[in-house]
């Protein structure tokens, strides 16, 4: 079960590498979007630490965050924790362990990214202007953005990969490109995203509605310019 929604055609030339992407045009287009349907083929993994899934025209909740958005000595708490896990639960490991991992640790990661470790270099305008006109370069093309928010040490985002186009693809491909540009822009060297991100199918209307609303409050709690909100209708 889905839903058809009216988008704008996306007709771009080569990006010269710049940091302002060409935009869309306005023909319009038609996308399905389509919520996880268990009786379809579901391609499901492991990369390190987190579960990974595709399914196709199906879209996903994802969040990636800066490299330093947890202290080490909250990182080193954390592998505490499943170096007792794994004590407890022997690899290898079956979906529903997996899954179980995933219930315990992930809610508590994007619990701590909001209390606003490290430098934070997405709360200026300049650097989150990198990251919009990155993710904004390819819409359209090779996924659909729905909605999003960029926060100052992570971002949480609603897409719909097209085509053949993999989740992990597209988020490698932003992340490189962003990280670069913002490197050079901030004058500084090293990683800037951490290298996994979280990502999961939205599994019908009610989740979609949960997820776009956990987006739009998100920043309910930072100062007015440290943040960006992007949906499909509008941008804060």
């Amino acid at each position: 079960m889905g839903w058809r929604f009216a988008t704008t055609a996306s007709q771009q030339s080569e990006w010269d590498g710049g940091l302002q992407p060409p935009r869309a045009s306005n023909q319009k287009i038609y996308i399905d979007i389509m919520f996880l349907d268990r009786n379809e083929e579901i391609e499901f993994h492991f990369k390190g630490y987190l579960p990974h899934m595709h399914q196709d025209g199906t879209m996903q909740s994802v969040t990636f965050r800066m490299a330093d958005s947890l202290p080490q000595s909250v990182c080193k708490k954390l592998h505490e924790q499943r170096d007792k896990f794994t004590q407890k639960h022997p690899h290898p490991w079956d979906n529903e362990t997996k899954m179980l991992y995933w219930k315990e640790f992930g809610p508590m990661q994007h619990r701590l990214m909001d209390k606003g470790y490290g430098s934070c270099l997405l709360k200026y305008p300049r650097f989150r202007q990198v990251l919009i006109d990155t993710i904004a370069f390819k819409d359209n093309i090779n996924y659909v953005i729905d909605s999003y928010v960029i926060m100052p040490n992570h971002v949480h985002m609603l897409i719909l990969p097209l085509a053949n186009n993999k989740i992990e693809d597209i988020l490698h491909s932003i992340k490189r490109y962003s990280a670069r540009q913002i490197n050079l822009l901030a004058g500084r060297t090293g990683r800037f995203w951490m290298k996994e991100s979280f990502d999961r199918l939205v599994r019908n209307e009610d989740d979609y509605y949960r997820c776009y609303h956990y987006i739009l409050a998100n920043p309910r709690f930072l100062p007015p310019g440290s943040f960006t909100i992007y949906t499909r209708d509008s941008e804060y």
